[in-house]
């Protein structure tokens, strides 16, 4: 006989990212996927591994011993919302209906399962209270076309990639000498926007600046300018000298 050893728990480490808020929890029914219903308050489904199996016998000494059972049950789970008159005919479409119900939960993870709208019961409508009904729905764990048992399917939501992490997987798999080259020329681009200069025709996201870029980029332009004044100034006199000639 080995008794129970203890075992360990770590409470800063649990798996996962807890939910926050129940904002924004909705419901999916396959065969009626824009039904009348405005979800306000939801209870997911649960999982019951049912009462369990007494097995003492007049052998036992000290304890009353039990055992598990070998079936579980995914529970019926409800929810309220406000709902339009004409849901009346989705209702009718929909009850005791075995069809594939997805449970969207706020951090978008979604549990998808065989199930069937049980009851539709409206509230008691009064003066300056919206109309509410609460929806209950069976799990039926079977599949409508088979017949065979099938378990609920949890899935994780997987964010799509990043526009911006695209473009930093492309770059960083060019060669480097490109790579370089890129990011001097963006550099000098950004600081020519910032300094006011204008033409610069350079490309990138100016984000790594060697030291010395945009003073070389000024001296380019100074001279560029001076050869300009300077051709300018010598073209009135070359007219005037070949005049008098």
């Amino acid at each position: 006989m080995t008794a129970p050893v203890a075992g360990t728990r770590s409470a800063r480490v649990p798996a996962g990212v807890k939910m926050d808020d129940g904002y924004q929890t909705l419901i999916s029914f396959s065969t009626a996927p824009t039904v009348g219903f405005w979800e306000k308050s939801i209870t997911p489904p649960g999982m019951d591994g049912g009462d369990a199996i007494e097995t003492t016998t007049m052998h036992n000494d000290d304890l009353r011993t039990f055992a598990p059972r070998a079936l579980v049950t995914l529970t019926e789970f409800t929810m309220m919302a406000a709902y339009n008159p004409a849901v009346y005919d989705n209702v009718m479409a929909l009850l005791n209906v075995n069809t594939t119900i997805t449970v969207f939960f706020p951090n978008l993870d979604t549990l998808a399962f065989f199930g069937f709208l049980r009851t539709f019961e409206p509230a008691e409508l009064v003066e300056g209270t919206q109309p509410e009904a609460t929806i209950t729905v069976t799990p039926s764990n079977l599949d409508p076309v088979s017949g065979a048992e099938e378990f609920p399917v949890y899935t994780a939501y997987v964010p799509p990639p990043s526009p911006f992490f695209e473009e930093e997987e492309e770059q960083a798999n060019q060669p480097t000498s490109q790579r370089g080259q890129r990011d001097v020329q963006g550099a000098a681009q950004g600081q020519e926007e910032q300094a006011g200069i204008p033409g610069a025709q350079l490309k990138g996201r100016g984000a790594y600046a060697r030291p010395g870029a945009l003073e070389r980029q000024r001296q380019v332009q100074e001279t560029h300018q001076h050869e300009a004044e300077v051709a300018q100034q010598t073209k009135p006199q070359d007219h005037e000298h070949q005049t008098t000639q």
